[in-house]
């Protein structure tokens, strides 16, 4: 299942990430083999407050050899330059989030930056 969300909180000790989906707050799990999915930079305008930190998250992406998955959620190593410190980083300024999540279950599948949240065609 799909969902486009606005990130509220993440936990990285538990893995725990908090969003809103059209007004109502879930939470699912983030685990190390959670995918992260490159932003389409171009769908943000340039002035974008959050266009740097998204653009490092695609950076880490393009370093990343062989599959790209999540990693560990609360790495003492260098996290800013994580996805677990990225995702901290767009959780407090309350980015926009496509999340996939496992059908059936909590757990995060993929995620994505995306600029805005499109309106729901099947909800008037």
């Amino acid at each position: 299942m799909n969902l486009n969300t606005v990130l509220i909180e993440w936990n990285p000790t538990t893995g725990m990430l908090t969003y809103s989906v059209e007004g109502h707050m879930q939470t699912s799990i983030v685990v190390s083999m959670t995918k992260p999915r490159r932003a389409q930079l171009n769908r943000f305008l340039s002035n974008d407050q959050m266009l740097p930190i998204i653009t490092r998250w695609n950076a880490l992406i393009e370093m990343t050899k062989g599959p790209v998955t999540f990693g560990p959620t609360n790495s003492p190593d260098n996290i800013p330059n994580t996805f677990s410190g990225i995702i901290g980083e767009l959780a407090t300024a309350g980015v926009n989030m496509q999340i996939h999540l496992k059908h059936q279950y909590n757990i995060v599948t993929s995620l994505c930056p995306i600029p805005i949240i499109p309106p729901n065609p099947y909800n008037p």
